[in-house]
């Protein structure tokens, strides 16, 4: 297991690949060398370690359809926490189509180094994240209820000691009622967007230059993992932000000139008290839920 590659830093990448020859890092972010070339790089070394773990049985393709429902089990403000997701196969849509949404913009370096992954490995290496609502929770319960006598196939804590579990889901009914009941459901990516659009790219590519490529091939489908954003344990934390620089004129006159557009509650503090300050500034924060409410510390 590793975390997403868009995270990892350096160091992190050296650390997992030194700690098990088998860590996802081989297939999502390999190493690079200076000897490499369009023959022999990182890209055609994951897929080589692709071929070689699908032989080994290391990694085994399901025979038969399946949803797998995750649990993700972890500590926060001193209480556990359990996030629900579904891994499973979404047909991909052009964003102009206003099926699937994103948020933020993609790098196309990011976007061309993925592309080339995908078309050495031809596979889904990491699910996206992605949202969407089921206000009655009548899909996330017929999950649970699929699962609810069974142990999970899979169930290891990961490097931090938060637990992870999963089921693999079979059942036709189940798979053809939550299938039907994410027809007309819009889903919002959280997190994955270069992959997203990388495989709208590999989709595009393969439909002009494989005379295989049709309607029914895989390329038309991308590994997601759905969290309803009505789970309880669906938990959004706050994006911090250091800005380094700043002139002093601009900072005087930041507070006067947003009062214009947001309702601005000051907490001042003095040698001793800036503890204090903190402890109530942060306390507000918590407490504007129903609000969207931003702060600054300068």
């Amino acid at each position: 297991i590793a975390p997403p590659f868009d995270i990892i830093s350096k160091e992190e990448q050296e650390k997992y690949h030194e700690c098990h020859p088998q860590n996802m890092i081989w297939l999502t972010l390999g190493r690079t060398t200076p000897n490499d070339t369009n023959n022999d790089n990182w890209y055609t070394r994951a897929a080589g370690c692709l071929k070689k773990w699908l032989s080994e049985s290391i990694l085994e393709q399901d025979e038969t359809p399946a949803f797998y429902l995750t649990t993700h089990e972890f500590s926060l403000e001193n209480k556990l926490i359990t996030r629900y997701g579904l891994i499973a196969l979404v047909g991909l849509e052009p964003f102009e189509e206003g099926v699937v949404l994103p948020h933020e913009r993609t790098f196309s370096k990011v976007r061309a180094q993925r592309l080339e992954l995908i078309k050495e490995c031809k596979a889904n290496l990491s699910a996206i994240f992605s949202l969407y609502s089921d206000k009655n929770n009548r899909i996330l319960d017929t999950l649970k209820d699929a699962i609810a006598r069974k142990a999970p196939d899979i169930d290891f804590a990961d490097n931090n000691g938060e637990k992870h579990c999963l089921w693999r889901i079979t059942d036709k009914y189940v798979l053809q009622y939550v299938s039907e009941a994410m027809n007309n459901k819009t889903i919002f990516i959280a997190d994955g967007h270069h992959r997203y659009e990388t495989a709208l790219n590999y989709k595009d590519w393969l439909s002009t230059t494989s005379p295989e490529f049709n309607s029914a091939h895989p390329a038309n489908y991308v590994m997601m993992y759905l969290c309803s954003m009505e789970d309880p344990g669906l938990v959004i934390l706050p994006a911090h932000r250091m800005l380094n620089e700043v002139p002093a004129s601009k900072r005087a006159s930041l507070i006067q000139k947003a009062a214009e557009y947001f309702d601005i509650t000051t907490f001042s503090f003095k040698g001793h008290g800036r503890e204090k300050s903190r402890d109530e500034f942060i306390f507000a924060l918590k407490s504007n839920t129903s609000k969207n409410s931003f702060g600054i510390f300068m």
